[in-house]
């Protein structure tokens, strides 16, 4: 079903596609009832710069908004659970992104070279931190995760620019701890050491 210029399914609960002359626009508004936004759908789209979702989608698949460079507004609800590997892969102008509490999976490089990040929270209902989520994130010098966290893989800080990673919420795991020292430790072998900080009040 097309419905202007954006293609949906006929049960109009999965964004599938965007018609090309839809590529000139710089708003990509998502209708009510849609659950998923398709692979890399929005590849691509130099002038996107809104996104406006829908309180009824719960995942964004594999590079959905990947290399949409202009993009610097997107509003995720809070039916969001999954954000797929490389969904805001390239997002350049993307200063600051919000990720709902109702959030619990983020893909690999989920948000590697957005290049103009400068806050980020991962909310509590995530429970790991995935390889490579910030890489090349030049003016993120900080990181906020929360003590739920019970798994850093080794390569989730590598090439970025942190200075400090906050734990909020309380302490991690002893295990946690580890995999943080883990992944602190390959992230350091090219930048600075990464300072972690006990941050008592929540951000």
């Amino acid at each position: 079903i097309n419905i202007d210029g954006v293609i949906y399914s006929k049960d109009k609960t999965v964004l599938v596609g965007i018609e090309e002359s839809t590529y000139n626009l710089n708003v990509l508004n998502v209708i009510d009832g849609v659950t998923m936004i398709n692979p890399r759908v929005c590849l691509g789209w130099m002038n996107l710069e809104t996104v406006i979702l829908p309180d009824t989608l719960n995942t964004i698949e594999e590079g959905a908004f990947g290399d949409c460079r202009n993009l610097k507004n997107i509003n995720l609800p809070n039916s969001l659970k999954k954000i797929g590997n490389y969904v805001f892969n390239f997002c350049e102008s993307l200063s600051q992104i919000q990720l709902p509490e109702s959030l619990t999976e983020i893909g690999d490089a989920a948000f590697m070279d957005c290049r103009s990040l400068e806050f980020l929270k991962i909310p509590k209902s995530v429970t790991s931190i995935p390889r490579n989520l910030i890489f090349n994130c030049y003016s993120l010098n900080e990181i906020y995760i929360p003590a739920s966290i019970t798994e850093f893989d080794k390569e989730c800080f590598v090439y970025s620019y942190l200075k400090e990673v906050k734990i909020y919420g309380g302490e991690l795991s002893k295990s946690a701890k580890s995999s943080l020292k883990e992944a602190i430790k390959k992230a350091s072998e090219d930048s600075e050491t990464i300072k972690v900080i006990q941050h008592e009040i929540e951000p």
